[in-house]
């Protein structure tokens, strides 16, 4: 009895939520066209009527494809769900959503002919590159679940990133190109419902002929080998099947978030338990969403012009925390010490990376490309120093910045996949900055630096709050966090749409240019990377206490939560600093740490003042050859490290000998 109360809540929701669009649907059409006339301009619209022609060819595709690509957001939600045991997958978080885009943006600016076959020739394209690479990283691990989540998060990053650089070479085509991106629905006949209704059929027929090996997916891999599943194959397929639906949804409206991820939680909820009838439910609850969504924003003064892909997005974040919340923590997971060496450095020896960090701040200062080739700059009365040394000195506070953040995000979740950009620190900090830069366009000073540690503090304490203080497994964090860089990546396009004149400014800053650094900033930036490594210095006894587990830590008579509490604060400060400077994917926050660790340093002073090295001397020769490889076009420092850092993810991925953390 108390089941069936428990479903009657979600299933009355749904019902009025239909019924709420269907009014709004049956209202303004009727407003606009007399509903007597609905069946004849459907038919065959007058040419003396223009409002039967609008009726026909644009209000009633639009509905019909927002209930057709609703459908099939939901059912490829399921499939990914289900084929990964994942409650937070769906093709927009694990980057399908985003290869594709990236090969409908790539087609239509430098290779439109592949358009002659339709659009989604190139989002197919886009998508396999991400389902192909996510199980590439996985492959040594017979395509387990968590594998397959991060492989295709960092090449959704990595695509999210090319793709705004693509948007900055191509300003004429800016505002379209976001407005597509972002979901929107305008139709201009039938020919989109039609196909996508093909699509969807096809697909649906070829979820039920996978129905029944899929259901076994809900044993563990070892019983459901030993039933005779080939359980590898079977992931594979549902999600490349995922992946198609996905891409032709892209192809067709754009990239439309989170319905994919609450459709089947909504099924599940409503009393789907097996998994046929949570595959329909999953479809019908997402025609549903998509298709009430739309028509408020169509009848909501205001609103009408927000895309509806970006107001998903906002209605995603209750259930997005809900999710996180009901994720089951298996207790700590494992330690990152086989990760690290044997060995201790010396302070002496650690001192002997300063001079390669040396080295490549005074390659980028006065080694430079003109017109007439490379050039070592006069060391004296060059005018263009005073326009470099802001930006070296920018590009190397950001990366100790964003180096010292993964150090103790890695630190503190006990996983060397952790950081800014995988738990969405960066992205908040992202969006901090666009809403200040929004609201209040002439703030200068310390208000954008404050505005970024605000948006990552926001970002983290939400993920901290989910992970129960960071008490989950460290593979339920990166899950969680994967998902709120998700919506905060819609909520930051979002924002960019409402910024007006000031897009370009922030595409270019997104994708990591120090083209924007002043003197000012980047002296605070250098002022905050000293602030953040003294406190990581000075904390260096909680750090190492905290990597050992709560356990070890109280026995040492370290408070794990506040302690905790506190490290959460100086990551989120470093974080955002670092964003502020270039963008949110640069993917130094991932490797710099990997690498201090690589060579030796653990989680104490000396790893703290590594990490930071390496990341300064990381983004600094990023800065440097985006300056001057390309002259005179200049590439984003943000950009040139996630083209380094993106597969140098991967292949630490790849290359990760110890399967534990990939379960």
């Amino acid at each position: 009895m108390a089941s069936m109360r428990g479903r009657r809540l979600p299933i009355a929701l749904l019902v009025l939520s239909a019924i709420l669009g269907l009014v709004i649907f049956f209202a303004r059409s009727d407003a606009a066209l007399p509903a007597a006339l609905w069946l004849d301009a459907l038919r065959e619209p007058s040419p003396d009527d223009v409002r039967q022609a609008v009726f026909a060819l644009a209000v009633a595709p639009r509905a019909a494809v927002a209930l057709i690509a609703g459908a099939a957001l939901g059912l490829g939600g399921a499939l990914c769900q289900q084929a990964l045991r994942n409650p937070l997958a769906e093709p927009s978080v694990l980057g399908v959503s985003a290869g594709a885009q990236l090969g409908l943006v790539f087609a239509t600016l430098y290779a439109p002919g592949l358009l002659v076959f339709g659009a989604e020739v190139p989002a197919l394209a886009g998508a396999a590159l991400a389902v192909g690479f996510a199980l590439l990283v996985a492959a040594r691990r017979r395509a387990a679940p968590v594998a397959v989540t991060l492989g295709g998060l960092i090449f959704g990053l990595y695509c999210t990133s090319l793709t705004a650089l693509v948007i900055i070479f191509h300003r004429d085509h800016l505002s379209d190109l976001l407005l597509w991106q972002s979901g929107a629905l305008d139709q201009t006949g039938w020919s989109v419902a039609a196909r996508l209704a093909a699509r969807l059929a096809c697909a649906a027929a070829l979820a039920s002929l996978l129905a029944r090996s899929l259901s076994l997916l809900d044993l563990s891999d070892e019983t459901a080998r030993g039933a005779g599943l080939p359980v590898a194959a079977v992931r594979i397929m549902a999600f490349t099947l995922a992946a198609a639906l996905a891409a032709s949804v892209t192809a067709a409206v754009g990239v439309i978030g989170f319905v994919g991820l609450a459709a089947p939680h909504v099924a599940a909820l409503m009393g789907a338990r097996r998994l046929t009838p949570r595959l329909i439910s999953s479809a019908a609850v997402g025609a549903v969403l998509l298709f009430t969504t739309d028509q408020i924003l169509q009848a909501t003064p205001g609103l009408g012009s927000v895309p509806t892909g970006a107001a998903t997005t906002f209605l995603g974040a209750p259930l997005l925390l809900w999710l996180m919340r009901r994720l089951k923590s298996s207790g700590g997971g494992a330690a990152m010490a086989d990760d690290v060496t044997r060995r201790r450095w010396s302070t002496g020896q650690l001192a002997s990376a300063l001079p390669t960090l040396a080295f490549v701040a005074l390659c980028a200062l006065f080694i430079v490309r003109s017109e007439s080739g490379w050039q070592l700059a006069a060391l004296a009365g060059d005018l263009a120093f005073d326009l470099r040394w802001p930006r070296v000195t920018g590009a190397c506070a950001a990366g100790a910045l964003a180096g010292l953040s993964g150090f103790v995000l890695q630190t503190l979740f006990r996983n060397p996949m952790a950081s800014p950009e995988i738990l969405g620190v960066a992205q908040g900090a992202s969006v901090g900055l666009m809403t200040i830069a929004v609201v209040a366009p002439a703030a200068a000073g310390l208000a954008p630096p404050l505005a970024a540690a605000g948006g990552a503090a926001v970002a983290l304490g939400l993920l901290a709050l989910v992970s129960r203080g960071g008490a989950a497994s460290p593979n339920h964090i990166l899950l969680a966090g994967a998902a709120l860089g998700a919506f905060l990546s819609g909520v930051a396009t979002l924002l960019l749409l409402l910024s007006g004149p000031r897009a370009i400014a922030l595409l270019n800053w997104m994708s990591g240019s120090t083209s924007l650094v002043t003197s000012t900033s980047a002296l605070i930036a250098l002022g905050a990377a000293v602030i953040a490594l003294s406190l990581c210095v000075l904390g260096r006894r909680d750090l190492a206490l905290l990597s050992l587990g709560d356990t070890t830590a109280s026995a040492g008579g370290l408070p794990p939560q506040r302690a905790r509490a506190l490290l959460f604060g100086l990551a989120a400060f470093a974080a955002g600093v670092s964003t502020m400077i270039v963008g949110p994917l640069s993917f130094i926050g991932l490797i710099a740490p990997r690498l201090a660790r690589l060579a030796g340093f653990r989680a104490d002073g000396t790893g703290a003042f590594a990490t930071a090295v390496v990341g300064a001397a990381l983004l600094t020769a990023a800065d440097w050859i985006g300056r001057n490889v390309a002259y005179p076009w200049p590439l984003p420092a943000g950009l040139v490290s996630a083209f380094i850092g993106a597969p140098a993810a991967l292949a630490m991925m790849v290359g990760h000998r110890s399967p534990r953390r990939f379960r």
